[in-house]
């Protein structure tokens, strides 16, 4: 009977150690991206693209007057990027996708900005063509 225990004691062992040490990486990288996501830097590249569609952005003029990034969308993109989804003005019909990559130097850059089609429309109506 002892020795049933402590097989089942060893199988346990053997394979729970490593479903925590895997869980435990997943939970370091999805902190680390969301770490990354918040960062300065990607703040100050997020809002330059933002100027890029709307030259009046974060102004009375401007459509787009704030952004908030959505916690609950940030992954890692297959191709090794992080992709996520900010929201503009509170509201969720107007989101802009961005994804992250780091270029050959290390830094991180945004290499995919897509406005949701109601906030191209929305630009179209007041700059015109935007893309």
């Amino acid at each position: 009977m002892k020795k049933r225990y402590i097989f089942l004691i060893v199988i346990t062992l053997l394979i729970g150690v490593p479903m925590l040490c895997f869980i435990a990486s997943k939970q370091e990288i999805k902190r680390y991206m969301k770490d990354t996501v918040y960062g300065v830097r990607i703040t100050e590249l997020i809002e330059k693209n933002i100027k890029e569609y709307d030259p009046n952005a974060f102004t009375d003029d401007g459509i787009i007057k704030s952004y908030e990034i959505d916690s609950k969308n940030i992954s890692q993109n297959p191709m090794g990027g992080i992709d996520f989804l900010i929201y503009v003005n509170n509201n969720s019909d107007l989101y802009v996708g961005i994804t992250l990559y780091s270029n050959n130097g290390g830094a991180l850059v945004v290499s995919s900005f897509n406005p949701s089609p109601e906030l191209i429309n929305l630009l179209e109506e007041k700059y015109g063509q935007i893309y």
